[in-house]
């Protein structure tokens, strides 16, 4: 079954696809970054912002097999621009998922330094056990 001749213009429905996903990325790894600097430009949130780039990136990436497995399995050749463009956007996709993986890396080590910090921090001095009561009333018996 040759599909190309159905959808002729598939190798550029799936590079416009993979540019608007890295489009995405980018807007989102902006967003994320804008908030660890504390700047107000950006219109989101951070956890709105590092959820919705882990879903861009692992919904490209699971899409990715489908894509090589289309490309292998098409008896008509894309052009070479658009290979090149593909292959720029994923080399994009796998950088944006690096640094994702180096900065959850440095969020871990930060948690490690924090627990080691607390480890060291001499234990506080417990309160002193209450005083009595200096009267003491007698009970009313009826």
């Amino acid at each position: 079954v040759d599909v190309s001749s159905d959808c002729p213009d598939v190798w550029t429905s799936a590079v416009s696809y993979y540019a608007y996903i890295s489009s995405q990325c980018l807007a989102f790894l902006y967003c994320w970054c804008c908030c660890f600097s504390h700047c107000h430009e950006a219109p989101c949130t951070c956890p709105t912002a590092s959820l919705n780039l882990l879903m861009f990136v692992s919904l490209s990436l699971l899409l990715l097999p489908v894509f090589i497995k289309f490309i292998s399995s098409s008896s008509s050749s894309p052009p070479p621009l658009l290979l090149l463009l593909l292959l720029l956007l994923l080399l994009l996709l796998l950088l944006l998922l690096l640094l994702l993986l180096l900065l959850l890396l440095l969020l871990l080590l930060l948690l490690l330094l924090l627990l080691l910090l607390l480890l060291l921090l001499p234990p506080r001095p417990r309160p002193p056990p209450p005083l009595p009561p200096l009267i003491t009333l007698p009970e009313n018996k009826p």
